[in-house]
């Protein structure tokens, strides 16, 4: 038994086949509103409902519906409850969560970057403190605190001077 060689349409038409196309992974979950009011479903209005109605960032929107369109590609399916576009609004509502994980993510990243920022300020200036009260002369140490303390001085006369005392 000899092999064959595949021609470019074979490779191309394997190709195309294989491809993550997501109009054709939306397609069972079309169905949506209520049956006198139907609406069909596209990437589109998904990418719509979630920027402009839900307010969430489109860098947002954008990788949550990659996270579920890629699950679905990999065999996850909605059923719904067998109403009228009950399996789609079951495919937004989980968009919608994978949405608010990768926000919550966001943020925290955000709050851990500030308190670290924040930290590692209070860490520097430690370090700076240390290291010039153990590098400076003993006559530069004196002087730093004399203006130290006229510096404390002076501030807290215009202080009492914005207050009016």
């Amino acid at each position: 038994m000899t092999a064959r060689m595949m021609t470019e349409q074979e490779v191309l038409d394997k190709k195309k086949s294989e491809e993550f196309d997501f109009e054709k992974l939306l397609e069972p979950y079309r169905q949506g509103g209520t049956e006198k009011t139907p609406v069909r479903r596209t990437m589109g209005t998904l990418i719509d409902w979630l920027v402009n109605k839900k307010k969430y960032p489109v860098e947002v929107a954008g990788g949550a519906l990659l996270i579920v369109f890629t699950e679905l590609y990999k065999g996850k399916a909605f059923k719904g409850d067998g109403t009228w576009g009950s399996a789609g609004n079951e495919l937004a509502q989980y968009i919608r969560l994978a949405c608010d994980n990768l926000l919550q993510k966001q943020m925290q990243d955000k709050v851990y970057a500030a308190i670290a920022g924040g930290r590692m300020a209070m860490i520097n200036e430690f370090i700076q403190r240390e290291v010039t009260l153990k590098t400076y002369p003993r006559w530069r140490k004196i002087f730093t605190r004399k203006k130290w303390k006229q510096l404390q001085e002076e501030y807290q006369m215009l202080i009492e001077s914005a207050e009016g005392k």
